[in-house]
Protein backbone atom coordinates (compact mmCIF):
# COMPACT_ATOMS: atom_id res chain seq x y z
CA UNK A 1 0.00 0.00 0.00
CA UNK A 2 1.64 3.58 -1.08
CA UNK A 3 0.69 6.75 -0.09
CA UNK A 4 0.28 8.44 3.46
CA UNK A 5 -1.92 5.39 4.60
CA UNK A 6 -0.30 2.06 5.42
CA UNK A 7 -1.45 -1.28 6.67
CA UNK A 8 -0.43 -0.16 10.20
CA UNK A 9 -1.99 2.82 10.46
CA UNK A 10 -5.35 2.06 8.78
CA UNK A 11 -5.64 -1.26 10.86
CA UNK A 12 -4.36 1.01 14.01
CA UNK A 13 -6.88 3.49 12.89
CA UNK A 14 -10.11 1.11 12.08
CA UNK A 15 -9.18 -0.93 15.83
CA UNK A 16 -9.59 2.73 17.48
CA UNK A 17 -12.72 3.74 16.02
CA UNK A 18 -14.48 0.03 16.38
CA UNK A 19 -13.47 0.50 20.12
CA UNK A 20 -14.89 4.25 20.38
CA UNK A 21 -18.01 3.28 18.52
CA UNK A 22 -18.29 0.23 20.82
CA UNK A 23 -17.84 1.98 23.77
CA UNK A 24 -20.35 4.64 22.94
CA UNK A 25 -22.94 1.75 22.03
CA UNK A 26 -22.21 0.59 25.75
CA UNK A 27 -23.52 3.87 26.98
CA UNK A 28 -26.86 4.50 24.55
CA UNK A 29 -30.02 1.97 25.10
CA UNK A 30 -31.78 -0.60 22.23
CA UNK A 31 -31.74 1.63 18.87
CA UNK A 32 -29.06 4.33 19.77
CA UNK A 33 -27.25 1.34 20.94
CA UNK A 34 -27.32 -0.68 17.70
CA UNK A 35 -26.64 2.25 15.31
CA UNK A 36 -23.33 2.58 16.92
CA UNK A 37 -22.67 -1.13 16.64
CA UNK A 38 -23.61 -0.74 12.82
CA UNK A 39 -21.09 2.07 12.68
CA UNK A 40 -18.66 -0.22 14.16
CA UNK A 41 -19.02 -2.95 11.89
CA UNK A 42 -18.73 -0.72 8.81
CA UNK A 43 -15.52 0.17 9.98
CA UNK A 44 -14.29 -3.33 10.66
CA UNK A 45 -15.88 -4.14 6.67
CA UNK A 46 -14.29 -1.36 5.26
CA UNK A 47 -10.88 -1.88 6.83
CA UNK A 48 -11.06 -5.74 5.37
CA UNK A 49 -11.57 -4.05 2.30
CA UNK A 50 -8.67 -1.78 2.09
CA UNK A 51 -6.70 -3.77 3.52
CA UNK A 52 -7.02 -7.44 2.78
CA UNK A 53 -4.63 -7.81 -0.33
CA UNK A 54 -1.57 -5.71 1.09
CA UNK A 55 -0.85 -7.19 4.13
CA UNK A 56 1.06 -11.19 4.42
CA UNK A 57 -1.90 -13.61 5.13
CA UNK A 58 -0.94 -13.98 8.66
CA UNK A 59 -0.28 -10.63 9.64
CA UNK A 60 -4.06 -10.00 8.26
CA UNK A 61 -5.52 -13.21 9.93
CA UNK A 62 -4.26 -12.07 13.19
CA UNK A 63 -5.02 -8.67 12.79
CA UNK A 64 -8.68 -9.71 11.45
CA UNK A 65 -9.44 -11.66 14.55
CA UNK A 66 -7.98 -8.65 16.83
CA UNK A 67 -10.62 -6.23 15.12
CA UNK A 68 -13.20 -8.34 15.04
CA UNK A 69 -12.93 -9.48 18.52
CA UNK A 70 -13.57 -5.76 19.55
CA UNK A 71 -17.02 -5.97 17.95
CA UNK A 72 -18.11 -8.38 20.91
Amino acid sequence: MSGPYTYESLTERGAELISHFMMEARRYSDLEAGLRRERAYGVYMGWRTLVMDSAEAGVFAADDRRLEELLS
